[in-house]
């Protein structure tokens, strides 16, 4: 048998003990590995992360688009059509109800 220190209360411990008697931790050697976290929590995580993406992106456009066309709005404009094209930007088609 051999003893080691607590790394909690620094008392002599006789090995193989599991927990320190004095302090009640539970002693480990640093050649056993740590407990794996389960993977449902790694992809609870995930899912969180990722639903909070989409709903900052979710308000950022919305925040985006309500500002695009609101000076259009201010002085008597309204959007006739919007096309999309195939680089990502879109072509805006304007009305005027002033004659």
């Amino acid at each position: 048998m051999f003893s080691l220190r607590c790394p909690n209360c620094g008392k002599t411990v006789q090995m193989p003990a599991q927990f320190c008697p004095h302090c009640k931790i539970e002693l480990r050697l640093a050649t056993e590995p740590k407990p794996k976290p389960p993977i449902w929590r790694k992809l609870a995580a995930l899912i969180v992360i990722l639903l909070c993406a989409s709903v900052i992106y979710y308000l950022v456009q919305k925040l985006l688009n309500r500002g695009a066309f609101e000076s259009l709005r201010k002085y008597g404009h309204s959007i006739e059509s919007v096309s999309p094209a195939t680089d990502g930007s879109a072509s805006i088609r304007v009305f005027s109800s002033e004659a």
